[in-house]
């Protein structure tokens, strides 16, 4: 085989392993990005929400307009209903605002709302921990994948750093005739 294309293949081989190590680096990488959207994508807008859906019952309590901010945030949250549970806490707090805009200082109301803005809060903070976990489990996924494809890259590169220059140009064979005796 010619020096050239032994040269080619050892270094086509490096480029190789480079590219499987970066593939490999970018997979997880994305895999683990996809899992922390989720979580700012569909928890955290909610309790944001119910944050702001709580401030305006305060408000209301504290006989101060607030409905346009607790309507506003009611809709809001049910186009982001991510959780089995949400939808029907959130329609039971569709159901009780009417009443609620009737008699602002009835505090049965009040508790009613914010017993199911508590149990909306209360669903989305165990989903972030459920898919925090998740992204952890990932993350661990990931080390260990990059952790074997750099060992193998390693071992192959150190194989090819021995092996490559001897096969390139072989060690010059010695005619034990021509060695002078002394």
């Amino acid at each position: 085989m010619k020096i050239k294309t032994k040269l080619r293949l050892g270094i086509g081989l490096l480029f190789i392993m480079i590219l499987v190590l970066s593939a490999v680096g970018v997979c997880n990488m994305n895999a683990l990005s996809s899992d922390t959207e989720n979580i700012l994508a569909d928890n955290y807008n909610t309790l944001e929400y119910c944050k702001n859906m709580i401030a305006a019952l305060d408000a209301i309590q504290q006989k101060q307009s607030g409905f346009d901010d607790l309507e506003k945030n009611l809709d809001l949250q049910k186009k982001n209903i991510t959780e089995p549970g949400e939808g029907l806490a959130t329609e039971h707090i569709s159901s009780l605002v009417p009443a609620l805009k009737i008699n602002q200082h009835d505090i049965n109301q009040h508790l009613l709302i914010r017993k199911d803005i508590s149990k909306i809060m209360e669903l989305n903070m165990a989903a972030i921990k459920h898919k925090s976990d998740i992204a952890r489990s990932t993350a661990e996924k990931a080390n260990q994948w990059i952790v074997i494809a750099s060992t193998l890259c390693l071992l192959l590169g150190m194989t090819l750093f021995i092996n490559l220059p001897g096969n390139i140009v072989p060690e010059p064979v010695r005619d034990p005739s021509s060695i002078k005796r002394i």
